[in-house]
C-alpha cells in the first residue's frame, strides 16, 4: 500500500518537473521570436525568412536563451546541422545567407557590437575541412 502511494507521488513530482520544464521551453522560445524580431514588419522578407531558419534551429538544437550569446561555434553547428541533413531543406548557399542575414541584423537592427566572427569565404580551409 505504502508502495503504491509513493509511486503516485513519484509520479505527480515527474509530471511537475516536466511541466515547468515545458513552460520554461515556451518561454524561451517565445523570448527568442521576440529577440529575432519576426513579426517585425519593416524586416524585408528574405531577411526575415533567414531569421525564421536560425530561430527554428536555435530553438531545436541549442539551449540559447539569448541571441547575445549566439557565437561562432553555434553557427558552425548551424552548417553542420545542414551539412548532416545533405543541405537538401536548405541549400550550402542558403545556409550561408542565412548566417550573413543573422550578422546583418545583430548589427544593423540589434546594434550588437561584437557579433561573433566567422569567415564564411572558400579560403578558410580550416572552416571548411573541419565540416
Amino acid at each position: 500500500m505504502e508502495l503504491m502511494i509513493l509511486e503516485r507521488v513519484d509520479h505527480n513530482r515527474t509530471k511537475e518537473n516536466v511541466d515547468i520544464v515545458n513552460t520554461k521551453e515556451i518561454h524561451r522560445r517565445k523570448w527568442l521570436r521576440v529577440q529575432l524580431e519576426l513579426n517585425n514588419s519593416y524586416i524585408p522578407r528574405a531577411l526575415n525568412e533567414s531569421l525564421e531558419r536560425i530561430y527554428y534551429f536555435l530553438s531545436q538544437h541549442t539551449r540559447i536563451k539569448c541571441i547575445d550569446f549566439i557565437d561562432t561555434d553555434c553557427l558552425i553547428k548551424y552548417i553542420k546541422q545542414n551539412a548532416k541533413k545533405e543541405f537538401k531543406e536548405i541549400t550550402l548557399r542558403q545556409t550561408i545567407k542565412d548566417i550573413k542575414h543573422l550578422l546583418y541584423f545583430l548589427i544593423n537592427f540589434r546594434g550588437i557590437k561584437h557579433p561573433p566572427e566567422i569567415d564564411l569565404s572558400l579560403q578558410n580551409i580550416e572552416l571548411w575541412t573541419r565540416l
